[in-house]
């Protein structure tokens, strides 16, 4: 005879449905007038304002770097090692209808294939489009950060050992704009932390490392973040120490967080 355990069973539903529901209650919401200050300091961390960086390919890198928040954008059959969101992006403004560049509409890939090719093709009319079409849409391009960091909540949650320390953490940083701030640029500056390939020895430095690394203080949530995120980013040069000349230009960018 097959013992029936229906009580236990519901109650185990109910627990994962009141879990699921915690996660979707946490909601990124921002008012046009904060977005445009967010994409201001996103700017400003990106390209320290200077329009002229809207199109940046970095030396030593295999990729272009666009817009206020440098979305990757890699040529044809380059070797990925990076989340690549300029495309990402293009299809988030596809699915807003906004009406994009015929060019870049019917392309997938970077049409430059080196550092070299990008800034010895200076009067290219792809190019001079592609900076106009980046100035144009800058609400856009904040808009979709936040739309990138809103689907990436329950993901990021889901994929954690530590759901409850990570969902409570990500809803003491979307009471103010400053923790906001600091989950949707290091988003950007350093991924979700979901995806293997962006990691050294196993581990990954994104957004779910730094949440699972938070302690409580009597600091600001924001300013936990930041230090977390400092810790884990310490570790990365340590794997990685040809990146040690950068943890002072990162650990300055995570002190805006302070703010």
């Amino acid at each position: 005879m097959v013992t029936q355990h229906k009580p236990a069973l519901f109650f185990l539903l109910l627990i994962i449905g009141l879990f699921c529901n915690k996660l979707h209650s946490i909601e990124i919401n921002i008012s046009p007038i904060q977005a445009n200050l967010l994409s201001q300091r996103i700017f400003i961390n990106e390209t320290d304002q200077r329009h002229a960086k809207l199109l940046q390919w970095n030396k030593e890198e295999n990729f272009l770097s666009l817009g206020i928040a440098h979305f990757i954008w890699y040529p044809k059959e380059q070797k990925q090692n990076f989340v690549e969101s300029f495309p990402l992006f293009l299809t988030y403004l596809k699915n807003s209808g906004y009406t994009l560049p015929e060019w870049l509409s019917d392309t997938s890939a970077c049409p430059w294939q080196t550092e070299e090719d990008f800034y010895t093709d200076e009067n290219s009319p792809q190019k001079k489009q592609l900076y106009s079409f980046l100035q144009d849409c800058k609400q856009q391009q904040t808009q979709f950060l936040v739309s990138r960091l809103q689907q990436a909540i329950p993901k990021i949650v889901q994929a954690s050992s530590q759901k409850e320390k990570v969902a409570d953490n990500i809803k003491k940083l979307a009471k103010s704009m400053n923790g906001v701030y600091a989950m949707l640029d290091y988003v950007n500056f350093k991924g979700e932390g979901l995806d293997p390939k962006e990691s050294y020895g196993g581990n990954c430095w994104g957004l779910l490392q730094v949440l699972e690394n938070m302690q409580d203080s009597t600091l600001s949530p924001a300013h936990d973040f930041a230090n977390a995120a400092k810790k884990i980013l310490k570790r990365r040069t340590k794997l990685a120490p040809h990146e040690k000349n950068w943890l002072a230009g990162w650990n300055k960018r995570l002190e805006t967080y302070y703010e």
